[in-house]
């Protein structure tokens, strides 16, 4: 994560000046004092014109997140929850088969997204079988509707496939659904065609309860496929010409550094990963719709939920828009609770930034988890960001800069 060790110190009169220097700077139209924000950049970037160099399935996958279920919704008592877009047949791995990536790169998948949540998570965040609840939600958009036929029957044939012990099991109120189950290894998979699009589940019970598991499945399809009806698919020949931003949150967002665009990218390790849950997985660059945001900020055991939008991601920094000035104030509160209640430690804010919230991590203990140790909080408006650093001055500076970003992108 960049950061700049140069402090300048700004001279004369600038409350004026409606730009931002690299080491200084004020804000346009607010008396704030002038604010130290390091090499980084204090003006929105310009997004860049076009999405032909391999984005365009990412941000398709993103916009299916305005629609993907969140499991809590459906099962409670779940407390961990992972997202991750999957772009191409590559990207399921371990949350599908690996036999299945042949068969959707025959049947033209174009995009996806998963969201699993668990409870009881063994020490890599994965289910524990056997004794974990977990439901993981995964869409898939296909070239067309017959395609879509042609990949739930190959996802379930693929999978089923792959253990001598599964078994076929109907799910309730959906005929055209595939499934089977593995009566010592308490999971199921479930898929059934929706138009263009394919929806496929991983059920594990802390019990051998195939009823349990299929009413289960049955509830889900009937949540997950009405919400698929209200997705606007981006024509496969246009698909290059997604904006890279949606409702400009990325240009709000602090680039990783300075004056380059946080293009959109996903990381996989399938070292141990547990067929149907993925594995560790990360994104950047990318923007989440109201699902994962809402998952993000209202977590189980949190109190009183907040209405949400956005979610932005960039590198391990986050930026969420909310309906008005009074939710982010809320939201504001509750993330900075969240990091006491994990054990941070308050440390001072950056001078000059309203609001802001600053804490020190004194779990990092290694040089790989230095650039986490500190984070800050800001907030302007309705939309409340976090930026990361090594030390107080590197999170101050980028604590500093994102808040001078928001201001200067009203």
């Amino acid at each position: 994560m960049p950061r700049s060790d140069r402090r300048r110190a700004c001279t004369g009169v600038l409350a004026a000046l409606t730009v931002l220097l690299a080491g200084c700077g004020t804000i346009s139209g607010r008396a704030e004092p002038q604010l130290d924000v390091g090499a980084y950049d204090t003006r929105p970037l310009a997004v860049p014109p076009d999405n032909d160099n391999g984005y365009s399935r990412l941000v398709e996958s993103a916009r299916l997140s305005d629609v993907v279920i969140n499991p809590g919704s459906l099962q409670t008592g779940l407390t961990d929850f992972s997202t991750a877009p999957v772009p191409t047949p590559n990207l399921t791995v371990g949350i599908l088969a690996d036999s299945v990536r042949p068969a959707l790169l025959a049947d033209g998948m174009l995009a996806g997204f998963s969201f699993g949540g668990l409870d009881h998570p063994d020490a890599q965040g994965e289910p524990q079988i056997g004794v974990s609840t977990a439901l993981r939600i995964t869409i898939l958009r296909m070239r067309d509707a017959t395609a879509a036929r042609a990949a739930a029957a190959d996802i379930d044939t693929d999978d089923f496939a792959v253990n001598p012990d599964n078994r076929s099991i109907g799910i309730p109120n959906y005929p055209d659904a595939h499934a089977h189950w593995r009566p010592q290894v308490p999971t199921m998979a479930a898929t059934v065609a929706h138009g263009a699009f394919v929806v496929t589940l991983f059920i594990a019970h802390p019990t051998p309860d195939s009823t349990a598991m299929a009413d289960l499945a049955a509830a889900t399809f009937a949540a997950q496929l009405g919400r698929l009806d209200a997705f606007v698919p981006t024509p496969a020949d246009t698909l290059t010409s997604l904006p890279l931003d949606r409702d400009g949150i990325l240009q709000r967002t602090l680039p990783v550094a300075p004056r380059k665009w946080p293009y959109p990218s996903a990381y996989q390790q399938a070292i141990g990963k547990v067929a149907g849950w993925g594995g560790y997985r990360r994104s950047t660059g990318l923007v989440y719709g109201e699902p994962v945001a809402d998952g993000w900020l209202n977590p189980p055991g949190e109190g009183d939920s907040i209405p949400v939008e956005r979610l932005a991601i960039v590198d391990w920094d986050d930026l969420i828009r909310l309906p008005d000035a009074v939710s982010a104030t809320k939201a504001l509160r509750k993330l900075r609770a969240r990091l006491v209640g994990a054990g941070y430690d308050a440390v001072s804010p950056p001078p000059g930034v309203p609001d802001a919230g600053c804490y020190r991590n004194a779990a990092v203990t290694t040089d790989a988890q230095r650039e986490l140790g500190y984070v800050c909080w800001v907030m302007d408006g309705r939309y409340v960001a976090n930026v990361h650093g090594a030390d107080e001055t590197a999170v101050h500076q980028k604590a500093a800069a994102q808040y001078a970003l928001l201001v200067n992108s009203e």
